[in-house]
């Protein structure tokens, strides 16, 4: 059962101390200490990483801290909450795996469908999304909303009159001709991106 508790993210001796309290029920250190067979010193901290994992719950009485094991339920949630941070991490790590492999391309799209698309693929480098030249209404609305679920920023250059908007980030080079149905030029290569970013960087001042 140890081994368990291990794999699904538990030191051994909080495993101990975790099975000693579900045994022993509300309890202070040195019984739980007696029971879990580790020694006292490092109960406190096996009691400590319980409860930042939110497995069990303390109350002072008469300035003695007892503790309390949390319903064993609450394991199946601590492992769904770590399998969803893991799935979060995962597009940023296959974008630290293809850092150095990049294959250079240039292709075109047509269509609001295919925008939000490479918009939703450039959030994933967890960079700020530089753009330049004017937006409809709607799209900057949308393009707010996007940035603030992905916590990703949107730096900006306003006042240019351009016809095409430019999307800069990470290694890509974003361009859209919004007339009509919205024509979009994507470029895919790292020392392009710089490139336009300098110049980004230029003008913003």
């Amino acid at each position: 059962m140890y081994e368990v508790l291990e794999e699904i993210g538990l030191s051994k001796n909080e495993a101990k101390t975790y099975l000693a309290l579900l045994e022993l029920g509300k309890n202070t250190t040195t019984p739980i200490a007696r029971k879990a067979k580790i020694e006292r010193s490092n109960t406190y901290y096996s009691l400590e990483g319980l409860q930042s994992k939110g497995l069990i719950s303390v109350e002072t009485v008469n300035g003695v801290k007892h503790f309390t094991a949390t319903n064993p339920d609450f394991l199946e949630r601590l492992m769904i909450e770590k399998q969803q941070r893991v799935q979060e991490i995962i597009p940023k790590l296959k974008l630290y795996q293809n850092k150095n492999v990049v294959k250079n391309s240039t292709k075109t799209y047509q269509g609001q469908k295919a925008y939000w698309q490479l918009i939703n693929d450039m959030t994933n480098y967890g960079e700020p999304i530089m753009i330049m030249g004017k937006e409809k209404d709607y799209v900057q609305a949308k393009l707010n909303r996007i940035s603030e679920e992905k916590q990703i920023s949107l730096e900006i250059i306003k006042g240019m009159n351009q016809k095409i908007t430019t999307y800069i980030c990470g290694n890509e080079v974003m361009m859209v001709d919004w007339k009509n149905n919205p024509t979009i030029t994507q470029i895919i290569n790292p020392r392009i991106a710089e490139s336009y970013k300098q110049i980004f960087m230029r003008i913003a001042g």
